[in-house]
Formats: C-alpha cells, structure tokens, sequence
C-alpha cells in the first residue's frame, strides 16, 4: 500500500468483517469518513439504477401490444400484474433510498456506533464502549487496522 503520507489510501476492498476494521470504519478518522462516504454514494447510485431499471421493465410490460408480438395472452396477463406490484415498490424503494441518503454522515454514524455499541455488548463483551480516541479529532492519529486489508497474493 504504497500511497503519499496525506493521500488516503485505496479502501474500496477494505473489509469490515474484522471487528477492528468496522469500529476503524465508525471512527472520525477522515479516511474512514471518506470511505464511508464513498460507499454510501456507490451503494446508493446502485440501489438508484436498480429501481430505474425495474422502472424500465415495467414500463416496457405495460406496452407490450399482443396483436404486434404472439404471445400467450396468460403469460402476458401474469407479467402486467407483476409490473402492476413491482412499479409501486421500485417507486417506494426509490423514495427511501434518497432520503437516507441525505442523511449526514454525522448522524448516521452516531447511529451506528450505538447498534455497534449494543451488538458488542449483547454479543461477547457486556461493559464495551465505542473507543473513545476514535471519536474528535485525535482519531486521525489512529489509521486503519491492518485486518480490514486483503494479505498479499503470495499468502493466500
């Protein structure tokens, strides 16, 4: 990872499966922020083409002309009530996946540390706190931990 000592690093395939590496990913670090950040925009623009895609279905359905195409008229029945139940639900997924989006990246956070904080503690460790050097400015002092990247090639 060789990179400018200012420059992040490349964290696109840092894997958060490391309980190190997501409570990393939750700190005020910039580059975690930045990260975060990023996903959210990829996860969103994603989730935004899947519903514009399924839009384009049901639209292409909805002008499906049985006297210009042979198909079977029960076919054609069952896939208008689908477009019929998929439109609605492409539109409501659209809705809430722009609103989470304009969600700050401030509160989001907050209200993942806290499932975090809970998950942890139901899970193996009853008295644990989100690391309070991760949280302010001092975060930046803490860099990523090694677990959320990949080992190199010759060891795997």
């Amino acid at each position: 990872m060789a990179h400018h000592p200012e420059d992040p690093p490349d964290l696109s395939s840092y894997d958060t499966s490391d309980p190190a590496a997501y409570e990393w990913l939750l700190s005020d670090h910039p580059w975690a922020r930045a990260e975060r950040v990023r996903r959210r925009a990829a996860t969103t623009d994603a989730e935004l083409a899947t519903t514009t895609a399924v839009r384009a279905w049901t639209d292409r359905i909805d002008a499906l002309d049985p006297t210009t195409r042979p198909l079977d008229p029960a076919f054609t029945q069952r896939m208008r009530k689908l477009a019929r139940i998929m439109r609605p639900l492409a539109d409501q997924r659209e809705t809430r996946v722009q609103h989470a989006a304009e969600t700050p990246d401030d509160v989001l956070v907050q209200e993942l540390r806290s499932k975090w904080e809970i998950s942890r503690r139901v899970g193996d460790d009853p008295d644990y706190r989100y690391p309070p050097h991760l949280i302010g400015p001092g975060a930046a002092a803490y860099p990523p931990p090694a677990s959320g990247f990949a080992p190199p090639l010759d060891e795997r």
